[in-house]
């Protein structure tokens, strides 16, 4: 069961249909492989974000993105794993908050933790250095504290690059699309993957090839 709560600004992702008629953007009767005139047509907004890609760059472009944004109180959320990258990557001296609970399909309680504490630490700007897990409670605090989100994927989770959350309470998963979790700024560094085992590559680049 997929559910999704009222947050302003948020959606499901189920195309939503004008006066009973088909989706926006497909033919009535479903896609049409007949002459021209019945060609498939659609329309697609691209989502606004800036990447910056580099090996071995990431620390140098997080820095040019925390001053491009003005940050000085940062919440750097990343795994256990990911603990001694992020610090590598983002000096103590941006940074109000260290989070390194995460969890698969951001249970509630654990979001709304991660929300608490980036209130207490007056965080103005989030980095999420990781993979899904990471980059997921990232969005689900940028969803209702509305603070800009810097994602640093050392995975190839693919979540970085949509406006999708999800939260997960009571074995149910709610997922939603909210322009506020749509990380600002993407940092891709090749050599942050390098180290990946090879079950977790193939696993998470096919759930890339999902996203």
């Amino acid at each position: 069961m997929v559910t999704t709560p009222d947050f302003p600004g948020t959606s499901n992702s189920t195309p939503q249909q004008d006066d009973g008629g088909p989706a926006a953007g497909v033919a009535p009767g479903g896609p049409s492989r007949g002459g021209e005139e019945d060609a498939l047509t659609f329309h697609h907004v691209t989502l606004g974000q800036r990447v910056l890609f580099g090996s071995g760059k990431a620390a140098e472009n997080i820095a040019q993105e925390l001053d491009r944004l003005d940050a000085r109180r940062v919440m750097v959320i990343s795994s256990a794993r990911d603990a001694q990258t992020s610090e590598r990557l983002v000096p103590d001296n941006r940074v109000s908050v260290r989070w390194t609970d995460v969890a698969q399909h951001v249970p509630a309680d654990l979001a709304e933790r991660a929300r608490g504490r980036a209130r207490e630490g007056q965080a103005d700007l989030l980095v999420a250095i990781g993979g899904g897990s990471a980059i997921g409670l990232g969005k689900a605090v940028a969803l209702t504290s509305r603070l800009p989100l810097i994602a640093v994927p050392t995975t190839y989770a693919g979540s970085e690059a949509t406006d999708m959350w999800g939260i997960t309470e009571d074995r149910t998963k709610t997922t939603g699309n909210a322009p506020q979790v749509l990380p600002v700024s993407v940092v891709y560094d090749a050599d942050l993957s390098m180290t990946l085992p090879v079950d977790l590559a193939v696993s998470s680049g096919l759930n890339a090839l999902a996203h």
